[in-house]
């Protein structure tokens, strides 16, 4: 039996539980308006008020026989001028029987009042009704309409109907309407709102609907029909404070519902029976809930039904459910047909009821981190086609959990049914749901699958679920695997007190795992094999570094690996386990190595010459003299994909400037720095913004035909790289950074003709590039730890370059093509990493290809002045087995 205090005191603890936070009192009379209305005109029992109404409308001119209002072609806002109630009529308190109707239509206007926007107010009993369109602001009431009976002039409170389309901005409520039968025995009639707009309110009411006896008589149904956005709470009431019985209560509600909650309530405190509940809400609640609840104290409370599409996040209880009576109680019927329904504490609770059910459709969710669903004395049905994540506690009743073919349960650690309920698993059943922490079930009643049951192993534990009662087990398993302790593990995924029929549940193999289920007495054991390396895996020696290193990291306890072991565990074959760890492995920092390799040459190859025109000691060809300089240059270079290995596109987009200067005859000096921007793309597996800053100096000895010199650069760059899908969806960022050096010895010798010449040369270079180590963020137990190192690269470049020049406009040019070779003494880089949770292992080093040797091509124009400036426009391209360099070279010069 469900008791709300003393009899004595019913009256006002139905006015707290029917009320809540909407204030009761509201509806008390004022004096009336003294001023006639302006321009309202009285045919029969019709009032009709249009043209300038901005003093708003009152009654008190109005014939007692007036039983119709009609505001209309207005011309003006009604009640602007500041007045208390922008429109106001009491009707029906000399004996006119109604019934009292109010038709307005205020078209582009709006009523404006300090207290209320339609204050619609009777006390004989009579019925009222108001139909309203255009918007209203108010105070402290947007619209107010009661019927209120008492034993000395009535039998009964009327009903009362408010109609309005259009916007309400209000301090306090937005539309209230009350039927209320106060100090006898009468009834109350219905109290009805249907309303089309949006409200802004400073409270929690925005509209309300009751219908109270406040003794012994009948209440009338609440009715609520709401679509806009609404801020604050929704409220129908129908109820008795002794021994009648209570109507319907029944909301519609569409849009969203900025603050407070819906409450649609029949509620009887005496010897009577409480009236059917209906709520159906669809769209958006963003901070309360819904609630549906018949309730008689000493009678019979009737069925209650909801139904919700829409979405709820509350930190209290997302949806109530109520049918509680001492002599009898209805069906709860619940239906969740899409949107996400999210209680705190929790989800769904039905209280009281007989044959209950809550369904919850393929686009709903419904979860909690407390109790997902709360059942009390009823017999529970739940049946599921969407997902329901957190605990299950049905009560008492006879109950059952009927997981269907599209239903995901994501269970806590609670799924009491009680001991003759089952869950009845035919899609997917979730222990703790998708958690790398283990969790252990623990199920009250009986089990039956022909669905998934799906488990996480962790370390040396599993979820487990632990049944009261049998189990029977069909269907599959699916275990996902964060981690192990040894190659081969056992674990128990389920037991049960009452035995376990197997049926045929299987379970499938994975590439990486072998998995085995057998029944031992009442418990079902899953053992679990794992091999990164199977022998039928093809893989290439990086893939394979990977896999060594995972089953290094396997058994050595996992460590933060979960996610990379159960993504790798999960795939099908070997062509997608092979491109899984492709995803894992650092070779795509080798290509900033070889960008950077390339980069320091280019500074190189223009870090001197200042040719000057005309004859001089040596040839000229060889002349050479003093001067300042700017280059810009534009580079792209490409590596082709192989089957074990990276392809690389990067553009980059550089400028250096430098000077040279003649410290003896035929000795020259030059200093440069340059800059550089990098964009570099890694297949579809890393992406990287580089900035590269160069400094040198060179050193050039010119005599007879020969040509000697020498450079020392060096500088400093910074990768900003995204490597992607590390895991599904995962990016890792590193933030790589090198220094690098190197020296260049070049020896020319020249054979010159008249108008042509030919110039044999060799470089060589010996680079070194040190890349500092780093963290990568973003990818949790993916993420690597990268090693420093320092790469080592000598190489020599002979070549033949072959020219002339020619007299143009008073001008001389000189162009030039130059073929060769450079060889290098690598044919590789590598790099060497960690995953960052187990830095106790010994790294993975991966490799990628250098074209060992590479075709080198070079060709130009130097245009030669008297003047002070003088120009070079040149392009340089680099030819290897997988590799291409294009490059662009513009060269400015000023004479000192």
């Amino acid at each position: 039996m469900v008791r709300f205090g003393a009899v004595s005191g019913r009256q006002g603890q139905l006015r707290a539980l029917l009320l809540g936070s909407v204030a009761a009192g509201v509806f008390g009379l004022t004096a009336p308006a003294v001023a006639e209305p302006d321009a309202c005109v009285i045919v029969a029992n019709v009032a009709t008020c249009s043209g300038n109404q901005s003093g708003g409308v009152r009654e008190a001119e109005f014939p007692n026989t007036t039983d119709t209002l009609i505001i209309e072609n207005v011309t003006s806002d009604i009640g602007s001028t500041g007045n208390d109630n922008g429109v106001r009529w009491a009707p029906g308190n000399l004996g006119n029987t109604g019934p009292f109707n109010v038709i307005s239509d205020t078209g582009e206007f709006a009523i404006r009042a300090q207290s209320s926007g339609f204050s619609l107010a009777n006390v004989d009993g009579q019925n009222v009704s108001l139909d309203h369109t255009g918007n209203i602001f108010a105070g402290a009431r947007g619209v107010e309409a009661s019927s209120r009976g008492f034993i000395a002039n009535a039998t009964s409170a009327g009903d009362v109907s408010v109609a309005v389309e259009g916007n309400i901005v209000s301090e306090g409520i937005g539309i209230s309407a009350l039927s209320q039968f106060d100090d006898g025995d009468g009834d109350s009639g219905d109290a009805i709102v249907t309303f089309f707009g949006d409200i802004v309110t400073e409270g929690d009411d925005a509209i309300s609907a009751l219908s109270i006896a406040n003794h012994n008589g009948d209440s009338g149904d609440a009715i609520i029909t709401s679509v806009g956005i609404i801020g604050g709470g929704i409220f129908a009431s129908s109820g008795v404070a002794g021994d009648g019985n209570a109507g319907d209560a029944q909301i519609q509600f569409s849009g969203r519902l900025t603050q407070g909650s819906i409450v649609a309530r029949s509620v009887v405190l005496g010897a009577g029976n409480a009236g059917a509940v209906e709520l159906s809400a669809f769209g958006d609640i963003q901070q309360g809930g819904l609630s549906a609840e018949s309730v008689a104290i000493d009678g019979i409370a009737s069925a209650v039904s909801v139904e919700a599409d829409v979405d709820i996040a509350t930190v209290g209880t997302a949806i109530v459910a109520r049918s509680l009576g001492t002599t009898g109680q209805g069906d709860i019927d619940v239906a969740i047909s899409g949107g996400r329904v999210n209680g705190a504490s929790t989800g769904v609770a039905i209280e009281g009821g007989a044959a209950n059910s809550l369904s919850i459709d393929t686009d709903a969710t419904l979860l909690s981190a407390g109790t997902a669903i709360f059942g009390g004395t009823g017999d529970e049905r739940i049946f599921n086609e969407g997902r329901v994540q957190g605990n299950v506690d049905l009560g008492a009743g006879l109950n059952d959990f009927n997981n269907g073919l599209s239903g995901v349960f994501n269970t806590g650690t609670v799924i009491d049914l009680g001991a003759a309920g089952f869950l009845n698993n035919g899609g997917f059943v979730s222990i703790g749901g998708s958690n790398s922490v283990p969790v252990t079930a623990e199920l009250t009643g009986g089990y039956v699958q022909d669905g998934f049951l799906r488990v996480d192993i962790a370390g040396g534990t599993s979820d487990r679920l632990n049944v009261s009662g049998s189990a029977t087990l069909d269907g599959f398993v699916n275990a996902t695997v964060h981690g192990l302790i040894s190659q081969t593990q056992q674990f128990t995924i389920l037991s049960a007190v009452g035995g376990i029929t197997d049926n045929g549940i299987g379970i499938e193999d994975t590439f990486v795992f072998d998995f085995d289920l057998f029944v031992n007495g009442n418990d079902l054991i899953l053992e679990v094999s794992a091999d990164f390396t199977p022998a039928d895996a093809i893989l290439t020696p990086n893939q394979q570094a990977v896999a060594d290193h995972l089953d290094d990291a396997l058994t050595a306890g996992g460590g933060n690996l979960g996610a990379v072991f159960a993504h790798l565990g999960n795939q099908p074959d070997a062509a997608s386990f092979a491109a899984a760890l492709d995803r894992l492995h650092p070779e795509p920092y080798l290509a900033q190595t070889q960008s950077l390799l390339f980069a320091n040459l280019n500074f190189a190859d223009g870090l001197m010459s200042c040719p000057v025109k005309g004859e001089t000691a040596v040839s000229k060809y060889l002349s050479e003299g003093e001067c300042g300089w700017i280059r810009y240059n534009a580079r792209r270079i490409e590596a082709d994909r192989t089957a074990e290995n990276i392809g690389i596109e990067e553009d980059v987009w550089g400028g250096s400037a430098g000077a040279q200067k003649e410290i003896a005859p035929g000795r020259f000096i030059s200093f440069a720095a340059g800059y550089d921007k990098i964009d570099q793309t890694v297949d579809d597996r890393a992406w990287a913004d580089g900035d590269v800053f160069h400094a040198g100096v060179g050193a050039k000895f010119v005599r007879g035909s020969w040509q000697l010199s020498a450079a020392i650069s060096g500088g400093y760059a910074q990768y900003d790289t995204t490597r992607f899908d590390v895991l599904p969806g995962v990016n890792a960022e590193g933030d790589a950074r090198y220094g690098f050096a190197s020296a260049r010895l070049r020896a020319a010798y020249l054979f010159e003709r008249e108008s042509f010449y030919v110039k044999p040369l060799v470089d060589m270079d010996a680079t070194g590039i040190h890349r500092s180590s780093f963290h990568e963020e973003g990818a949790g137990g993916a993420g690597l730890d990268v090693e420093g190192g320092t790469d080592i690269l000598v190489s020599l470049a002979p070549a033949v370059e072959i020219g002339g020049e020619y007299a143009v406009g008073g001008n001389t040019v000189r162009p030039f093509l130059r073929a060769g070779v450079r060889a290098f003494s690598e044919d590789e880089l590598s790099v060497s990493a960690t995953f960052y949770s187990l830095p106790q292992l010994e790294p993975l080093t991966v490799t990628t290809p250098l074209d060992q040797v590479m075709g080198q091509v070079s060709a130009g124009l130097d245009l030669v002045r008297d003047e002070r400036f003088d120009a070079r426009v040149s392009y340089d391209g680099m030819f290897g087995d997988r590799t291409v360099q294009h490059a662009g070279n513009v060269k400015l010069r000023v004479k000192f």
